[in-house]
């Protein structure tokens, strides 16, 4: 039975409509004093309550949720009138206990078991993701201005895959905060369930009775908090509640860890791996070209049905479908890699809050992505089998850089941090302006574009997808935006160094009109577009928080401008830095040559609060990105603005015009003394 035929089909709703269970408590809730109190409001709606309670005392779990808010205007009622729940079909079930409308001494209860439709909604499906997941839904009717909306459901069921281990976070909002937030959790006094605390949660408020313990906390009149902009995305920024049954790291990969041990290899894969190794001897060769094999051969589609949500399938199935997730592909470079005698091994890691994974308490609940990891002569490796085929010999493979990760190996019982983060090259501009002698001549650009690692893989992809005219015209725009009588000449020329990870584009354009009339003297333009663009600018303002900066990297843009004469001036050196940045620009005057130099180096993913004004130094620096060059025109041909004390220019060619200027009047005024 192949995974596709695994899928459940049109879906009945394991949905109920039951009272309340038993051990829940209903407890009334609060009401504002000020009922208009503004950070209580939203999109014409007051947050009065958010609670939630779990059970753990269950053979099963159970999570129970409910929720009241008052409507204030017609857009509140349109919004709290649509009732929704989602869950996993394959091991949850939901029980529905309230949709009700109290309207002054009215109760309107909503929770008919024929009132609601259960439908698959597949939101992530444009991702390539099939989750199976249910939405049962109602449209509440008759839902009036001054009414108070509340409802309330019950989650039974978690993921067969965990074991019957629970971990999850409860997050006490402030950005969108309800004026009271309640979390209740009851469990086994002989169930350890370790909990760490972010960013000043409530107090907890334990009781024990009859070998239960209950915990509860409670958040009420919170102030709301706005996020700052370039906050770091890992950090959480709201009062939090971790919670994990999981004692350590190396509890989470024992868990994970023997869905990845496949010893059965299908003979056409067996035979395709043992071709690669006879033409590959070499293993840091084996490892990267096995890779890409099988980011080329393996297609991306994630069936994440029940338990296929954290484990992977089966060999068989990945290899001949040609198709799978990031579990099912690590599943299949991990086997691949073993059959050639590689140190490989799955490793768990997260897309959003990698950087931040040794803050918090190991948990299974933590990871979003499976990468690998490859050991080779004492190096650690960190690759991804679902990327778009990458270049570059092992050594300048672009890498994953998602902070840590937990290898899911024997010998591996805690996280890994993946790489060193060095900065890494990315992208080089180098642009050469070949003037004309006169100001209507036309100028010629050569642009030269180097891309590097990642950047030079995302280019190859882009250009295999889509050839290079699109990337031609786009660069023509960055052109006409200066110069709009600019035109490309000749076809876009790539050289592609391979080994070394390194694409290069080149692209020449012809720029008629290119110097501009200013008063008395002439202007040329040239901008930077690479450096300026790569950090925002940071609004004046008290910083609390780090200021993300993103991955390390280099970017840098050279302009030579070369001029029909020798020019003049001092040029000069101009550097700003923070901590994790720093950024220079300069200029060169060599004779007829003038060379513009800027570049930015970013060697940390973020820079503390107490650096904001150093950030907000660099980057006004780097957004100076228009170079201006100053000419005048003489006798119908371009020459450098005048310096120097009379007003002169002293390049060879105007102390040659005086001297024979000199030398002129003087043979005059000797002819004029011997008459």
């Amino acid at each position: 039975m192949t995974p596709i035929e695994r899928a459940p089909a049109a879906p009945q709703a394991a949905v109920r409509c039951e009272p309340v269970p038993t051990w829940v408590e209903c407890a009334p809730y609060a009401v504002p004093a000020d009922p208009s109190a503004s950070r209580f409001i939203d999109n014409g709606l007051c947050r009065l309550l958010s609670e939630s309670q779990v059970n753990l005392c269950l053979l099963e779990r159970q999570w129970h949720f409910r929720r009241v808010q008052k409507v204030l205007t017609r857009a509140g009622a349109e919004r709290v009138s649509h009732f929704g729940v989602e869950f996993d079909p394959a091991y949850e079930q939901v029980a529905i206990h309230h949709v009700r409308i109290f309207r002054g001494g009215e109760i309107i209860e909503h929770a008919h078991a024929d009132a609601f439709q259960t439908f698959r909604r597949e939101a992530n499906l444009e991702m390539l993701i099939l989750n199976g997941r249910l939405t049962t839904s109602l449209l509440i009717p008759d839902v009036r201005v001054g009414d108070i909306v509340e409802t309330a459901v019950t989650v039974t069921g978690s993921n067969p895959a965990l074991k019957g281990k629970f971990a999850g976070w409860v997050a006490f909002d402030e950005l969108e905060p309800f004026y009271q937030c309640r979390h209740r959790q009851i469990r086994p006094v002989d169930r350890p369930v370790a909990c760490r605390t972010f960013n000043d949660p409530p107090a907890e408020a334990i009781t024990v009775a009859d070998g239960v313990v209950d915990a509860r906390w409670c958040l009420e009149d919170a102030p709301r908090h706005e996020v700052e902009e370039y906050a770091v995305p890992w950090h959480l920024h709201a009062p939090t509640l971790q919670f994990s049954e999981f004692p350590a790291w190396s509890d989470v990969a024992c868990l994970f860890a023997p869905y990845y041990e496949t010893a059965e290899i299908p003979e056409g894969l067996a035979r395709e791996i043992d071709q690669l190794g006879t033409k590959y001897p070499d293993p840091a060769d084996r490892a990267v070209e096995w890779l890409r094999f099988v980011q080329r051969e393996l297609r991306y589609f994630a069936l994440s049905f029940g338990e296929g949500g954290l484990m992977p399938r089966g060999l068989a199935a990945i290899w001949s479908s040609r198709f799978g997730d990031c579990k099912d592909a690590a599943q299949l470079y991990v086997a691949g890699a073993r059959r050639l005698g590689l140190d490989a091994c799955a490793a768990l890691t997260s897309t959003t809050h990698g950087m931040a994974l040794p803050d918090f308490l190991a948990a299974s609940d933590l990871f979003n992505h499976c990468i690998v990891r490859l050991r080779l002569k004492g190096t650690s490796y960190w690759l991804d089998p679902t990327c778009p085929e990458q270049a570059g010999r092992l050594t300048k493979l672009s890498q994953v850089h998602f902070g840590w990760a937990l290898p899911l190996s024997g010998d591996a019982d805690t996280l890994e941090q993946i790489g060193p983060g060095e900065p890494v090259p990315q992208v080089n501009v180098e642009d050469e302006v070949e003037f004309g002698p006169k100001p209507d001549s036309t100028a010629r650009l050569t642009r030269q574009v180097e891309y590097y690692s990642r950047a030079a893989d995302d280019v190859r992809h882009r250009f295999a997808n889509g050839g290079s005219a699109d990337y031609a015209n786009d660069r023509l725009k960055e052109v006409l935006a200066f110069w709009p009588r600019a035109h490309q000449t000749g076809a876009i020329e790539v050289q592609d160094d391979r080994p070394d990870n390194c694409l290069t584009v080149i692209l020449r354009y012809e720029i008629p009109d290119c110097w501009r009339q200013e008063g008395k003297r002439l202007a040329f333009q040239i901008c930077d577009l690479v450096v300026a663009s790569e950090l925002g600018t940071l609004k004046p303002a008290e910083r609390e928080g780090a200021i993300i900066l993103g991955r390390p990297r280099q970017l840098g843009h050279r302009i030579t401008l070369k001029m029909p004469r020798k020019w003049t001036g001092d040029g000069w050196h101009h550097g700003e830095e923070g901590e994790g940045i720093s950024f220079f620009n300069r200029l060169r005057i060599e004779g007829r040559t003038l060379v513009n130099e800027r570049a930015i180096t970013v060697s940390s993913w973020t820079m503390p609060a107490a650096g904001a004004a150093d950030y907000k130094r660099v980057v006004e620096a780097m957004h100076t990105n228009v170079l201006n060059i100053w000419a005048r025109k003489r006798f119908g041909r371009i020459a450098p603005v005048a310096v120097g004390r009379f007003g002169l220019n002293f390049d060879f060619g105007w102390a040659w015009l005086i001297w024979v200027g000199i030398m002129f009047v003087a043979a005059i005024l000797k002819a004029y003394g011997q008459k």
